[in-house]
């Protein structure tokens, strides 16, 4: 009989542990199962924010992988609204070169023009002083377009918006072109250009 109960007691025990362990695997699986989804709804949520597209829902519930996605999902929030605003900030950008363009640099050319027309007294002869003061505002506005056109010229290059051309050439020719453009700003500050 003792035979026979340490018997059933072993088949029991070998019965127990092989229990036990079918129920730690399935638990392992099941729950390994579990958290290796939510890991991929993560890593399927980075790979949509890489490429641009709508992540997925946010995961439910108050584990790492849930406290994970859900900073994550905050994080690419911030990203999407601060790539608006850089793309807003480039449009005001864009107005702003536009307006100074058409709105600024246009009538400051007309003015410079009629100052220089009046100078020449295409509208009557002008005092001494009124010609003083009229070269006084013709070279403000002259500074003024140059920083203007300074300003456009720079945004043209930060914007990559102009093509280099790379050609061989006389060096001598290209020097009397460059000195030729510049001749009259020369003239104008008593600057004599020896090529």
């Amino acid at each position: 009989a003792e035979k026979l109960a340490k018997q059933q007691v072993r088949i029991a025990l070998v019965a127990g542990i092989v229990l036990n362990v079918m129920l730690a695997t399935w638990l392992a699986i099941y729950f390994n199962r579990s958290t290796t989804q939510r890991l991929g709804v993560v890593i399927r949520n980075t790979q949509r924010l890489a490429k641009g597209e709508q992540l997925g829902s946010v995961l439910e519930g108050e584990d790492e992988i849930a406290i994970l996605d859900g900073n994550f999902q905050k994080v690419a929030g911030e990203l999407k609204k601060a790539e608006e605003a850089k793309k807003e900030a480039e449009r005001l950008k864009q107005d702003f070169f536009q307006m100074i363009s058409h709105d600024l640099r246009t009538p400051l050319t007309t003015s410079q023009f009629f100052v220089s027309v009046l100078l020449k007294g295409t509208y009557g002869e002008i005092s001494n002083r009124g010609a003083k003061a009229a070269h006084g505002s013709l070279q403000a506005l002259d500074r003024v377009l140059s920083m203007v056109n300074s300003l456009l010229e720079i945004e043209k290059l930060s914007s990559q918006s102009f093509a280099i051309e790379r050609n061989q050439c006389r060096l001598n020719e290209l020097l009397f072109k460059a000195s030729e453009s510049v001749n009259g700003f020369a003239e104008k500050h008593n600057v004599e250009i020896d090529l």
